[in-house]
């Protein structure tokens, strides 16, 4: 599971590159909302998949 910025010209789609610097492209959305502050930004059941890069990206901020 990887994280991405906004899009600058469509709001809600993600931009061209994740921020550990993958093509988005082909990925599939997924629509989640942390629970509120503190909380992972990744779905929790899916910790396995995330991105360490982009966890570090997202959470060095």
């Amino acid at each position: 599971m990887r994280a991405a910025p906004a899009d600058p010209v469509v709001p809600g789609d993600p931009g061209d590159t994740t921020l550990c610097g993958e093509p988005t492209q082909g990925m599939d959305k997924l629509s989640y909302t942390p629970s509120g502050p503190g909380a992972p930004w990744f779905p929790p059941n899916n910790r396995e998949w995330m991105c360490g890069d982009c966890d570090e990206a997202l959470c060095s901020g």
